[in-house]
């Protein structure tokens, strides 16, 4: 058996998996089969899809967030930011964050000299 198995290539480990497939299923045990999955575990149906991008239309200054948590309490129905965000960026429906934008200081405006106590006074140098 060594030897045939050397000749056709097949390794040792590969040839019982198939032996037990065959005395458990049959010959319909040796067909190939998709190794994926038949149905993704966090998969968004699409009726939800488009109630999302409904909400995030009704309500366009929302994050991301907003938009999922929102859903979540008018729907009854669970569905995480990084979905929706991804639904959003999908559709080109996600918006710049609004921010301001602050340059930084070269030094404080009240700079220290000594570190304070808890009474708010210098501590006193030795």
């Amino acid at each position: 058996m060594k030897r045939t198995l050397e000749k056709l290539g097949v390794s040792r480990s590969k040839s019982y998996r198939w032996y037990d497939l065959d005395r458990r299923f049959g010959a319909v045990g040796l067909e190939d089969r998709r190794s994926a999955p038949g149905r993704v575990w966090n998969w968004v149906p699409e009726a939800v899809r488009g109630q999302v991008i409904e909400l995030a239309l009704e309500l366009p200054e929302l994050s991301p967030r907003e938009v999922a948590v929102t859903f979540t309490d008018e729907k009854a129905r669970v569905i995480s930011e990084a979905s929706v965000y991804w639904l959003l960026r999908a559709n080109g429906l996600l918006t710049s964050p609004a921010f301001i934008v602050m340059q930084a200081a070269y030094e404080f405006r009240e700079r220290t000299t000594a570190p304070k106590t808890s009474s708010g006074r210098p501590t006193s140098r030795i």
